[in-house]
């Protein structure tokens, strides 16, 4: 785990009136391009696979159209939902069904996961529960009085913390304010047998909010001794001792 000084995440700035005016420009200026196009892509389609309707694939988003695609991606387009009769893609809802009551094991971890998450969380004396399960893998909560979460995506976790004490949900709420105060690699969230794991991430999580929380409010008193570099409370660099204090909201 990498525990570092704290920093603060601002939401980003709403988009003024100029910006939204220039979006929507784009847009427009976008919607004009790709409708001047449509009997191009009627000639480029023509190429291709025989298709049941080239009307409704030339006006598809799907990136199997307009151009004949790989073999592999709804058979160079000849698959593709815009060319199935309702009939035929009822038969495919029914098929995603049967495989997703397949899943039911899935399912049964997944709760047993739920379960010892929350019996870690019990242990720990906080309030957590896991948020999103994958894409990102979210652990969020309340830890002391004050809402935290664990995001991991793409190989990189991080820990923040509500910025307003008041804020009862970090992660649900939208604008509001936190701190980050540690990161480190996937790696970190997994258990001994290399198995990514929600009881681990809280385990860090929390061990990581309260010694920041620790540092943050730390006086760091001790005996004067040119050979201590580390506060023997709370471990805190003493050369570095007020960048560990956590950041203060910007005033409205």
């Amino acid at each position: 785990m990498n525990l570092h000084p704290p920093r603060m995440w601002l939401p980003p700035e709403p988009p003024d009136q100029v910006q939204r005016d220039a979006f929507e420009d784009e847009a427009r200026a976008m919607r004009e391009e790709y409708a001047a196009a449509r009997p191009a892509r009627l000639a480029v389609l023509a190429t291709g696979p025989p298709l049941r309707d080239i009307d409704k694939a030339a006006d598809c988003n799907c990136s199997c159209h307009p151009s004949p695609a790989s073999s592999s991606l709804h058979e160079g387009g000849a698959e593709c939902p815009c060319q199935l009769t309702a009939a035929e893609r009822a038969e495919r809802w029914d098929r995603l069904f049967e495989h997703l009551g397949e899943t039911a094991e899935a399912s049964e971890e997944a709760e047993r996961e739920r379960a010892e998450l929350a019996a870690a969380a019990a242990e720990l004396d906080v309030d957590a529960e896991l948020r999103c399960p994958a894409f990102p893998f979210v652990v969020a909560g309340i830890c002391d009085g004050r809402s935290f979460f664990l995001r991991e995506k793409r190989g990189h976790w991080r820990v923040e913390v509500a910025a307003d004490p008041d804020c009862a949900d970090l992660w649900g709420t939208r604008g509001a304010l936190g701190i980050e105060i540690a990161a480190g690699n996937a790696v970190d969230l997994c258990d001994a047998d290399g198995t990514h794991s929600p009881v681990v991430a809280l385990r860090l999580a929390v061990h990581a909010v309260r010694l920041s929380a620790l540092r943050d409010i730390c006086s760091h008193e001790q005996p004067s001794d040119e050979s201590d570099r580390f506060c023997r409370r709370c471990g805190t660099p003493l050369d570095e001792a007020e960048q560990w204090h956590w950041p203060k909201p910007p005033a409205v």
